[in-house]
C-alpha cells in the first residue's frame, strides 16, 4: 500500500509541476497579448494626433494665404501692377500704381 502510495504523491507532484508551469506559460502569454494590445493602441493613437496635426498644418497654410491676401489688398485705390518684397522679408513691398 505504501508503494501505491508513493507512486501516487510522486505523480501529484509532476501533475502539480506541469500545472505552475502551464499557469506560468499562459501568463506569459497573456501579458505578450497585453503589451500588443497596448503598442496598437499606442500606434492608433499617433494615428489620430498625425492626422490632427495634418489637418491643423493645412488649416494654418490656408489662414496664412487669406491673411497674405488681404495683406497685399488692403489700401490699394488704384490697380496694382507690381509690386517688390525684400527677400529677408523684413522691409515691405515697394510697389507701382501707375
Amino acid at each position: 500500500m505504501s508503494i501505491i502510495g508513493g507512486v501516487a504523491w510522486l505523480q501529484w507532484g509532476e501533475a502539480n509541476q506541469a500545472k505552475i508551469i502551464a499557469q506560468t506559460e499562459r501568463d506569459k502569454a497573456t501579458a505578450a497579448r497585453d503589451e500588443a494590445t497596448v503598442a496598437r493602441d499606442e500606434a492608433d493613437q499617433a494615428k489620430i494626433i498625425a492626422q490632427g496635426e495634418r489637418d491643423n498644418a493645412t488649416q494654418l497654410v490656408g489662414a496664412w494665404r487669406d491673411l497674405r491676401e488681404q495683406l497685399i489688398l488692403t489700401g490699394h485705390g488704384n490697380d496694382l501692377r507690381s509690386a517688390v518684397f525684400s527677400p529677408d522679408g523684413k522691409r515691405g513691398p515697394i510697389w507701382n500704381d501707375q
